[in-house]
This record gives C-alpha cells, structure tokens and sequence, in this order.
C-alpha cells in the first residue's frame, strides 16, 4: 500500500560538494528549464496585511481583464503572489499601464521575474497617493500639478478632477528609497497675484523605510542586519 504523504514528495539525491564551507554552487544546466517557467512572470506584493488570494485573483479578473492569458499563485507565507503570463506581450502590457492600486489605495508592487529578484517584500522605490487640500482652482491643471509632484519625486499621474464637485486634487509620485523625505508642504509662488503660498502634502500610504539599507518594506531596529 503506498504511502499517501510520500506522494507528494521528490525523492532527493546525494551530491558531494565541490567548494569547501558553505557556497553552493548551481551550474545554468541545473536550472534552465525551470527558469525557462517563469519568464513571462511578474513578482507582486503589497504592502501591509497581505490580501486574500481570493480578493486578488478577482482584481486581476475585473481589472486586467486578460481571461485566461494570466495565471495566479501565491508563494507561502511570503505575502508574495507571481502572475504568470501566457506571453511577453501580455506581461509588458499590465507593466505599461501601472502603477495599480487596489480598492484601499494600496499600491500593488509589481516587478518582472528575472533569476536574482527577491521573494521578500522589498523594494527601492513606490508609487504614493498624495492629496492637496485647499488648493486654488486656477492651480489644478495638469502643469501645475507635474511641477508640485516633480519637487516630490518622479511624477505619474493626477485624479481627473468632477465634472460638477471638485474634489480634492491628488497627485501620484513614485518615491525612491534614497530621498524618500516627503516634506509636509510646498510653497507655492505664483506671478498671477505675486503671493507665496503654503501647500500642505497629505500622504496616503506609505510604507515603512529602512534608512540604513535604503529599501521600502521593513524598519531598521538598531538590531536587524540588512541585506
């Protein structure tokens, strides 16, 4: 009778090292054809509370709107999802048209599989939401609204405004890790009345910096050694 529990495993091999301590060293043969599986394949995550594979499987449904040329998988208790494409067209395609975000604002970190990418929750730099309370109405158009982001970080995009209510005028920044000091608020002089003006920045979500390795995902305690 066999084993049920043993069916799910692989048997293993020995193999005697050919470096003395601790280096493994993996030949290109050793991992071709298992490379080969994932080049069309983005890295995804999210920062904070991981959400359900569930939740996200529906996103990509309503949002990418790819059917069945996307697959979904969760590596285990890393928070991180891979979505495996069935070309590279369909693959630059969802690149090209990020940053997303999901329903709580969120950004859904995404970056193309490639042998040295990381499976942890870290990256150099992020997409952020920020509002702009109060802004006059003769600043919200689109170059007013790239200068303020450009003095931020690198601009993105802004929230198209009401057709009858204004709401508040947002602007999306990518961060970098290495500046990522995000001031409170931004003068703004303006020649039209030649008044200098207070901009107070509400940042929406950003996630936690490690200043000592310059990477989003994590703090540094003064005790964890960064990598």
């Amino acid at each position: 009778m066999l084993n049920p529990a043993k069916a799910r495993l692989v048997e293993l091999e020995h193999i005697k090292p050919d470096h003395v301590g601790n280096v493994v060293k993996i030949d290109l043969e050793d991992v071709v054809s298992e490379a080969t599986k994932w080049v069309n394949a983005l890295v995804g995550f999210v920062f904070g509370a991981d959400p359900q594979f569930t939740y996200l499987s529906n996103f990509v449904v309503s949002n990418w709107k790819l059917g069945t040329e996307v697959r979904l998988y969760a590596v285990e208790e890393s928070g991180v999802f891979i979505f495996v494409f069935s070309d590279h067209q369909w693959k630059k395609r969802i690149i090209d048209e990020g940053p997303w975000f999901l329903d709580d604002g969120r950004p859904l970190i995404l970056k193309p599989w490639e042998p040295s990418v990381s499976l942890i929750k870290e990256v150099k730099s992020v997409p952020v939401w920020i509002k702009l309370p109060g802004l006059n109405l003769h600043l919200r158009t689109p170059l007013v609204l790239s200068k303020i982001a450009s003095l931020i970080g690198r601009p993105l995009f802004a929230e198209k405004l009401g057709e009858e209510v204004y709401n508040i005028p947002r602007i999306c920044v990518e961060i970098d890790a290495d500046t990522a000091e995000i001031p409170e608020y931004v003068v703004i002089e303006t020649e039209i009345d030649d008044v200098a003006v207070r901009q107070k920045l509400e940042v929406e979500c950003l996630p936690p910096l490690c200043k000592a390795c310059k990477k989003f995902g994590h703090t540094h305690d003064g005790e964890v050694k960064c990598t």
